[in-house]
């Protein structure tokens, strides 16, 4: 009888246990599993550990410039050392269009190259005005931030200095009517001598030519005076000799000073011969 209780128990716990165990099953749900996977960028947070940023330097961060001239510097880059990639290099100046334009011989720069080329800024001395400009270098490398370099320029114009004009002219001036002389006579002729202020001196010379304006025959010239040191009149003789031929001469005398005005001043009188 004992044997008998002790076996319906244990078949009671078993069902009770089997229920239990079906109700739980039937209010829960599977999990499903999601795989996810992680796309690195370059130079983003994937590639923390990545050493791709570049630089760029001038040489020259100021440079003072003449209108008219041009002004050049040196431009190079700085790689870190995974900073691999091909680079490109773009210039702009502020203010633009004021008659300042930059270039560069170099607008590529290769990924394992440093030479970023020479910077060239030219000035047009028609257009530009003295004053301040800025360019700037702008380096572009994939998997870097954008780089940049800026140059400080400082255009100048300066006035030209013009000499002041020596006066070194010399004006020489005669009669204007015909001087006349009969054969075997002579009369005196006088030309004004005006010499420029910053001359001291002023050499005379005189003669007369006949029509063919070769040395005239039968009539002559003679000054009173071979030089002049200040401006002022100077007198010439002229001779008709008794067998001079009738007809005009032309009497021309000279002021000049070989070392500062070669050519000189002239003056020209008509010098008639009649018969005595």
């Amino acid at each position: 009888m004992k044997k008998l209780l002790a076996l319906s128990l244990c078949l009671g716990l078993v069902v009770i246990l089997t229920a239990g165990l079906t109700g739980c099953d039937k209010g829960t749900k599977p999990t499903k599993t999601t795989k996810t996977t992680t796309t690195t960028e370059p130079g983003g947070s994937g590639s923390k550990d990545k050493k791709n940023e570049v630089t760029v330097a001038a040489k020259d961060g100021k440079l003072t410039i003449k209108a008219g001239e041009n002004g050049m510097t040196k431009l190079t880059l700085g790689r870190e050392k995974d900073a691999t990639e091909e680079a490109t290099v773009t210039v702009a100046v502020d203010p633009d269009g004021k008659g300042v334009e930059a270039s560069t011989d170099t607008a590529t720069v290769k990924g394992d190259a440093t030479d970023a080329g020479t910077l060239t800024i030219k000035t047009d001395k028609a257009k530009v005005k003295a004053g301040d400009f800025t360019v700037t270098v702008t380096v572009k490398s994939k998997g870097s931030k954008d780089a940049t370099a800026k140059v400080e320029v400082k255009v100048t114009t300066e006035a030209a200095v013009v000499p002041p004009k020596k006066a070194y002219d010399i004006a020489v001036t005669g009669p204007e009517k015909p001087v006349t002389i009969k054969q075997g006579a002579k009369a005196d002729v006088t030309a004004k001598i005006a010499l420029g202020k910053d001359l001291t001196d002023a050499a005379l010379t005189a003669g007369v030519k006949d029509k063919d304006d070769k040395d005239a025959k039968g009539v002559s010239v003679k000054l009173d005076s071979d030089k002049m040191t200040k401006s002022g009149d100077a007198k010439a003789t002229v001779t008709v000799a008794d067998d001079a031929a009738v007809g005009e001469y032309t009497l021309w005398i000279t002021a000049a000073n070989k070392a500062e005005n070669k050519e000189g001043g002239t003056a020209k009188v008509t010098v008639k011969v009649e018969k005595k």
